[in-house]
């Protein structure tokens, strides 16, 4: 910068005093231009330095980090979705991109009220500690955490209803900024949910195709809190016990046939053949009666094939809700002619089972899958774990 000089003769106070006001001035302009260099370093950037969350197992969706704001994408929203949705995330809006798109949602930090309609995703978030961030559940009568339990017969967690029946009134009323929630289509009350400004998270756990991936969206719930790390500690804990325990069984060579679920009004629904059902089945040293299916998914296959592929198998799981044999044959008679009733093999997933009927197996099994292959081990070849004690099954007697 030029500075001119100033010949001040025989004015040398003035002078003096004009020289310090310009120097004055000139200091004011250099910081006000430092600040606002300052402010420019911490605008976001596009795409510079991001990295991402890096998943092993789970394909349904990504978390990836930019400077100042972290975009989470469910890739597949519901089973045939063909759009993605991405979910920005930050405590300062100006950090989220300019452009945004119809299927882009922005939430800012922190998130401190959640609403759960699913109860798979209460464990994901009682185990990152996070079950006092829940203000509303769908209905309390399904939900087995004793926690979760307390927190709503103190009114501290609202009844919100699902779907049709989701009261719109007691949502508002919970303060949730944003639903847990998943749909088989595209959801029709996107509108309703925007005008009360709460948002709409989608989650599609259920169309993973592993146990582990499956339990790893847990870091798909960890990312909304910043709770990756502590996901990272306990999923890694469960994969390397899940193939620990596949690796003890490994060279067993007795692999018993299994067959799953009871009729219900005349329909026989069988896990699909590539099922996380059928998968458990054989990780746990099993052959599933019905493997040579394709499909991931439920089949409603005939009474008569079902029946056949039941008579022979050696093992019998997920009878209903029945607790003994005098249920069980109430419930389907016929049961008494199939190999696994005559042998004693039937088992199913109700030992966790609260006052009101709530199956922790539904709400917390999908989070811990090591602990559900550890009692199908136990159950398939018997005595392979040393005093082991059942933690979801019981065996019908």
């Amino acid at each position: 910068m030029y500075f001119s000089r100033v010949i001040c003769y025989n004015r040398d106070v003035f002078c003096k005093a004009k020289n310090i006001s310009i120097l004055f001035f000139i200091i004011l302009i250099s910081f006000a231009s430092c600040k606002k260099k300052k402010k420019t370093e911490v605008e976001p950037i596009k795409n510079i330095g991001a990295t991402y969350l890096s998943l092993k197992y789970a394909k349904g969706f990504e978390v990836n980090y930019y400077k100042g704001y972290k975009q989470i994408i469910v890739k597949h929203p519901w089973k045939n979705s063909k759009e993605s949705i991405n979910y920005f995330i930050s405590k300062d809006s100006s950090f989220i991109p300019k452009t945004l798109h119809t299927n882009d949602i922005v939430l800012i930090e922190p998130i401190d009220k959640v609403a759960v309609v699913s109860t798979t995703y209460l464990s994901f978030l009682e185990m990152i500690n996070k079950v006092n961030n829940i203000s509303a559940i769908s209905y309390a009568k399904y939900v087995y955490s004793p926690k979760i339990l307390k927190l709503h017969n103190e009114q501290k967690i609202k009844e919100i209803g699902f779907d049709e029946n989701l009261n719109y009134e007691k949502l508002l009323e919970s303060k949730s900024k944003l639903v847990f929630t998943y749909a088989i289509k595209q959801p029709k009350d996107e509108a309703k949910l925007n005008s009360l400004d709460i948002k709409r998270v989608m989650v599609s756990e259920y169309l993973e195709e592993t146990p582990l991936a499956q339990a790893e969206w847990l870091f798909f719930f960890a990312a909304f809190f910043n709770e990756e790390e502590k996901a990272k500690v306990l999923f890694d804990s469960i994969d390397k016990q899940y193939l620990a325990l596949q690796k003890d069984i490994a060279n067993l060579e007795s692999k018993p046939t299994v067959m799953c679920n009871l009729p219900f009004k005349g329909n026989w629904y069988l896990p699909g053949g590539k099922s996380v059902a059928a998968r458990f089945i054989e990780d746990a040293g099993g052959k599933y009666v019905f493997s040579e299916n394709n499909e991931f998914g439920g089949v409603n296959i005939p009474y008569e094939k079902a029946y056949a592929l039941a008579l022979n198998a050696d093992y019998f799981l997920h009878v209903n809700n029945c607790k003994n044999k005098k249920e069980l044959t109430s419930d389907f008679d016929a049961i008494k002619n199939t190999k696994a009733f005559k042998s004693n093999h039937i088992y199913n997933n109700n030992l966790r089972i609260n006052n009101q009927s709530a199956n922790d197996f539904w709400e917390s099994g999908v989070a811990h899958p090591d602990l559900v292959l550890k009692d199908l081990i136990e159950i398939l070849h018997a005595n392979s774990q040393n005093n082991y004690s059942s933690f979801y099954y019981r065996k019908i007697e």
